[in-house]
């Protein structure tokens, strides 16, 4: 025997609740891919050049002698606030997207569905080429300090380079 409450209990009150509960689930796609991202694309190193000999003579890395004022660098990774802008406008093209195209449920949760696959991936992407593109940076030979952005977008890059303390 079934009564009428257990009925009402499992049907949605909401005739779009499967399209609601799939964008619910792109926000936290993209919330959580942020976050993930954020966290991720954080590094640092440092390192100073050669610099001076035994008697105090300024010398490069193969020991001769130069004109040239040994440094210190500081390179720091930061996530790029374009891939943020990017899960952003995919969050709002998929949305808009839903709402002005997609004849029924099912076309519109494939839609919103692409587009939480389409973060994630952009999202490891995004970690994996800016990771490898600092570490393959080179310490030395970046003049200057400040944020510089290379040709990737995935991540920026802080450069501090000071002069080598003498001791």
């Amino acid at each position: 025997m079934t009564r009428a409450d257990d009925t009402l209990s499992t049907t949605p009150l909401v005739s779009g609740a499967p399209v609601i509960a799939q964008i619910r689930t792109l926000l936290w796609t993209a919330f959580l891919a942020s976050i993930l991202s954020s966290v991720l694309t954080v590094a640092s190193k440092a390192g100073c050049s050669p610099g001076r000999d035994a008697s105090g003579r300024m010398v490069d890395g193969n020991g001769t002698a130069t004109d040239l004022e040994p440094v210190c660098t500081q390179m720091t990774l930061a996530p790029s606030p374009l891939v943020f802008l990017f899960f952003i406008g995919a969050v709002l093209w998929a949305i808009r997207r839903v709402l002005r195209r997609s004849p029924n449920d099912v076309d519109a949760i494939r839609t919103l569905r692409r587009t939480a696959r389409t973060i994630v991936i952009v999202a490891a992407v995004a970690v994996v080429v800016a990771q490898v593109w600092f570490w393959v940076l080179p310490l030395y030979g970046i003049d200057g300090q400040g944020t510089h952005v290379f040709p990737f977008p995935f991540g920026s890059v802080d450069v501090v380079t000071t002069p080598m303390p003498t001791s």
